[in-house]
């Protein structure tokens, strides 16, 4: 099992994943710290040896178009068909030492969040080629490219956790960059109506900020990724079918 890691890290070193890929149960064959400055660079760490890009960042950009540039420049250097996975970590991510073993036993395509994915290389290769996508919502891509093309996919979440140092934080402005974006990816309009309702039921209240920047990106009919037809297909026929599983169980 040759399994390669891809650590995204900014300025600081990634100690928190480094710590936990050390004392995995099945260790990566190797590990590449995709840095954006200097600072972030180790090049050995309790006898794991690391290779060390720095690819500095254009900081106009969002940091999922940032990091779409960046792991697509890794991946065309080092991401090879000989490899079985490929997990792709922020630096505040941190694990048991089970957690690539148990979670590759399980046999999805793809499994975990953005700060975490485990992802089969023969997949993403298939689909992406060397090619991580350039947008605010990178991740999001990946996973419903996958999912709509009947991969194996385990959608924001392990079989065998992992934790976040820092909670992901939907403030105002992030919430509406996520809804602009939703919109160019192809989800239908019900689908996000239905996540914004759920989301503030559950008093997330920003989230009324994801659905204006939805609304927003339908009235300036903005441009869509070649993708999103089969996005809104896919979510379409989901929704339609839901519905008539409600309707059949009330009968």
């Amino acid at each position: 099992m040759k399994i390669i890691a891809f650590i995204l890290a900014f300025k600081e070193k990634p100690y928190y994943s480094l710590i936990s890929l050390m004392k995995q149960s099945v260790k990566p064959s190797k590990i590449v710290i995709v840095a954006a400055y200097p600072s972030a660079c180790i090049d050995q760490f309790k006898n794991m040896d690391i290779e060390c890009l720095i690819i500095p960042p254009d900081l106009s950009l969002s940091v999922g178009e940032r990091v779409g540039k960046s792991l697509t420049i890794a991946f065309k250097l080092l991401l090879r068909e000989d490899y079985d996975y490929m997990l792709k970590l922020d630096s505040d991510i941190y694990f048991d030492e089970k957690f690539i073993e148990e979670n590759i036993k399980a046999g999805y395509d793809l499994m975990g969040r953005g700060a975490g994915m485990i992802i089969k290389v023969k997949t993403f290769l298939e689909v992406f080629d060397h090619r991580w996508p350039v947008s605010p919502l990178d991740d999001v891509i990946v996973t419903e490219l996958l999912k709509m093309r009947r991969y194996r996919v385990l959608s924001w979440k392990w079989v065998r956790p992992a934790e976040l140092v820092k909670k992901p934080r939907y403030n105002a402005s992030r919430a509406f960059k996520i809804g602009y974006e939703s919109y160019r990816i192809g989800f239908p309009l019900l689908w996000e109506i239905l996540t914004v309702v759920d989301r503030i039921l559950r008093g997330e209240f920003t989230f009324i900020f994801h659905l204006i920047g939805y609304l927003i990106a339908l009235f300036r009919n903005e441009k869509r990724y070649p993708f999103s037809g089969a996005i809104y297909r896919y979510y379409s026929v989901l929704l339609i079918n839901n519905i008539k599983n409600r309707l059949l169980n009330k009968v």
